[in-house]
């Protein structure tokens, strides 16, 4: 399980455990958290309440852990 240097991993590329035991196989979200669990952008845990609607600040880190955004901050903030 681990993001791919050039960018993101595939549906067809995710074969991991899925932690999260609140989202059944046949629900519609399941895809793109497994997606998103695969690339890192979220931790595991035993719920994700996919029903929640998400804060601002957990957007703001899936966001800045994306490697288009994450390469950009970098550039910006630490390129000397």
């Amino acid at each position: 399980r681990a993001c791919q240097n050039q960018g993101l991993l595939s549906k067809t590329d995710y074969e991991g455990d899925f932690p999260f035991k609140d989202i059944s196989k046949n629900h519609w979200v399941r895809k793109y958290v497994e997606l998103a669990y695969a690339n890192d952008l979220i931790t595991a845990s035993k719920r994700f309440n996919p029903n929640n609607s998400l804060t601002k600040a957990e957007f703001i880190v899936i966001l800045y852990k994306t490697p288009p955004v994450k390469n950009t901050i970098k550039e910006v903030f630490y390129n000397d």
